[in-house]
């Protein structure tokens, strides 16, 4: 299945909201944090795009390293957007939405 939505939003931004309105709208399966318990593999292969990201890896993730991870996703929301510069380099042609949540700050006197 193609990647079709990268939802960019971080976690506890409303991704879980996110996620069921992206199946509503078609888009099966669409990737959560809530996901990887379910597969040890996709703890090791976080942990491999940690690595490749941020632990001075010298071999960058590739679309077909995401695409082992991700590969049954039509497209995600939560986790995956700890990698999003990443995720848009692999997957250049699909849509993606950048959640942002404004924190307010109040001033008292």
């Amino acid at each position: 299945m193609p990647m079709q939505v990268l939802s960019l939003g971080l976690p506890r931004t409303g991704t879980l909201s996110m996620q069921k309105a992206l199946i509503k709208l078609g888009y099966h399966h669409t990737y959560h944090a809530l996901d990887a318990p379910s597969s040890p593999t996709h703890w090791m292969l976080w942990e491999d795009a940690a690595d490749a990201t941020w632990g001075g890896c010298a071999k960058p993730f590739t679309r077909e390293d995401w695409d082992r991870l991700l590969g049954n996703c039509a497209a995600t929301t939560d986790l995956p957007a700890m990698f999003g510069p990443q995720l848009i380099e692999a997957y250049p042609e699909v849509r993606t939405v950048l959640d942002v949540l404004h924190d307010a700050i109040i001033r008292l006197p």
